[in-house]
């Protein structure tokens, strides 16, 4: 939807004019606003007009996870069948702070470590949701469309290196293939198990360095939840200050992390820069150069790191 539209929205479902409707600059899937009403109070409004069956995805994972206890926000109204507007859409609370990536830099170090404690423990809780088969990205009533952890990451590899094009190292590809053949027996022996793909420096919200709620489930990974913490692994490395890698060493020590793991996750942080880098426009601002410089910065070490692991 539009703003117009969203502020149309506003006024049929909640009987009230929008005083504010603020695009939000994360997500790919929906277009989100956030809603400022007249008294001061605020909501989001999640619109999908491209593909809406996607919402329903949303709906059913969102509602598993608040019945694990979850702090995700409250669903107050919805209209996934694009009747009176012709888009799907529906109105959550909006929890009060901002994505990490925003708030990272400003944490002390006893708040990361209580939020690694906290994402790690919701993955835990994601884990025992049964899986409905494949590997991949899905809502938690539908198989993923992979049938290996291994063709998920050879579909990846294959997709970033296209997209990124020019922008990527030319040796990155062969080198990144190197090290997945390494791990093959790894990657063989992993199940399809659920986990929250992009609990990473967004949809974790925090304020004044305290975690808040998480949001944002238009699907669910199944397979590997390392791959997890090799994307977030990225984002810290790529988007926060140099603070923020104490947060990620505490996402490792709370989720036991062997040298072997460690390894794989590098893996899988160097697969994430060239998505990183997919995502930048070459002839654009001085600002996307100096992100490039840190994504290729970022690549390179997570790949010396992991061809420097003396395991087999």
């Amino acid at each position: 939807m539009t703003p117009e539209e969203t502020a149309l929205l506003i006024q049929a479902v909640l009987g009230v004019e929008a005083a504010r409707v603020e695009r939000q600059p994360y997500g790919h899937a929906n277009v989100t606003y956030d809603v400022t009403l007249p008294d001061g109070g605020r909501v989001i409004a999640r619109t999908n007009r491209r593909n809406p069956a996607s919402m329903a995805g949303y709906q059913l994972n969102h509602r598993a996870l608040a019945d694990l206890g979850l702090p995700v926000p409250t669903l107050i109204a919805s209209d996934l069948t694009c009747g009176r507007f012709d888009a799907a859409w529906m109105l959550l609370e909006r929890i009060p702070g901002r994505d990490l990536g925003f708030e990272l830099g400003g944490m002390t170090r006893p708040q990361m470590t209580r939020l690694a404690e906290q994402i790690v423990e919701f993955q835990r809780r994601a884990a025992a949701l049964p899986s409905p088969g494949g590997y991949g990205w899905t809502a938690l009533d539908t198989p993923a469309r992979h049938t290996t952890w291994r063709a998920v990451l050879d579909w990846e590899l294959e997709k970033n290196v296209k997209e990124a094009g020019p922008l990527a190292p030319p040796d990155a590809a062969d080198r990144i293939r190197t090290q997945l053949d390494r791990f093959d027996a790894d990657f063989a022996a992993i199940p399809s198990k659920v986990y929250l793909d992009d609990l990473t420096t967004k949809n974790v919200i925090v304020e004044d360095g305290e975690f808040r709620g998480v949001v944002d489930f238009n699907w669910i990974g199944l397979g590997d939840p390392r791959y997890w913490l090799g994307l977030t692994s990225m984002a810290v490395t790529s988007d926060t200050p140099p603070d923020g890698q104490f947060y990620l060493g505490e996402l490792h020590r709370v989720w036991g992390s062997s040298e072997r793991d460690r390894a794989i996750v590098a893996l899988y942080a160097a697969m994430f820069a060239l998505d990183f880098l997919e995502h930048l426009n070459p002839s654009s601002s001085p600002g996307q150069g100096l992100a490039r410089g840190r994504i290729l910065a970022a690549l390179a070490t997570y790949l010396g790191l992991v061809e420097a692991f003396a395991g087999p």
